[in-house]
């Protein structure tokens, strides 16, 4: 990653000893660039078994049974969708003040139940498969930014991706987004912190999304946010984190 230029890598894959090999890589030059390992899928999954799931890990190997569902209550905030009380309070502080900028809170998705996440997941298959590629790559491509159903924050209802009104959605370019330059700054002082920092996909094993966040207190998302847990140089994220509290 990072890489100023452009490089061109020829690889071979040999049957009989099921080993990849990249040729000509020592003609190269690599010193412009950064490697970064590969997220390596998890060999097994757990299923979580608390009744209240709000610091629970909640990733690729940990997830919600489908009947998981929290008390929930409207955002009353563009976009709609429904919170847990405490993170629509904090949600609210947090477009109330960038409101004194001029800037008004968009709430691209909050909840989303074990089904609907079935359905948004299939979506995207969907639209890879249209790709041409076949499903387990498509599966598989697409779990790069959408969760199996079970495996996503949005179910815990402390979760929600949010953007600015007037900005497109999912969109990276957080130069241009306020709300997203808040969030790297102040989210911790509201309880919520970014599930998926820039540089941790091989962490996480989802793309940086800075429009997703999720709320866990502000004790905590201050403990984790003075870790550094946003710089690409460590190895500090949300999950890891949460496993370490065990408070679920």
């Amino acid at each position: 990653t990072k890489c100023t230029s452009n490089y061109n890598l020829k690889y071979g894959y040999q049957i009989e000893i099921d080993k990849y090999t990249i040729y000509d890589l020592t003609k190269l030059e690599l010193k412009d660039c950064t490697v970064v390992q590969s997220f390596s899928q998890p060999k097994e999954t757990k299923m979580l078994t608390c009744s209240d799931c709000k610091y629970a890990p909640v990733d690729k190997t940990y997830f919600l049974p489908s009947t998981y569902a929290p008390a929930l209550v409207p955002t009353n905030l563009p976009g709609g969708g429904y919170l847990t009380s405490e993170t629509v309070v904090a949600l609210n502080l947090i477009a109330s003040e960038l409101k004194k900028d001029g800037v008004n809170v968009y709430v691209t998705s909050a909840f989303r139940s074990y089904q609907q996440q079935l359905e948004a997941f299939n979506y995207w298959v969907n639209r890879e498969l249209a790709t041409g590629l076949d499903l387990q790559t498509a599966r598989a491509k697409a779990n790069v930014y959408s969760a199996f159903p079970g495996h996503s924050e949005h179910q815990l209802g402390t979760t929600l991706d949010i953007r600015c009104e007037d900005c497109s959605a999912f969109s990276k370019d957080v130069a241009s987004n306020p709300v997203y330059q808040f969030l790297q700054k102040h989210a911790h002082e509201y309880g919520f912190v970014i599930s998926y920092p820039a540089g941790k996909q091989h962490l996480t094993g989802y793309t940086y999304e800075p429009w997703h966040i999720r709320y866990i207190g502000v004790e905590l998302a201050t403990e984790l946010f003075n870790r550094n847990y946003q710089s690409s140089s460590n190895n500090e994220y949300l999950t890891k984190f949460l496993i370490e509290k065990a408070m679920y």
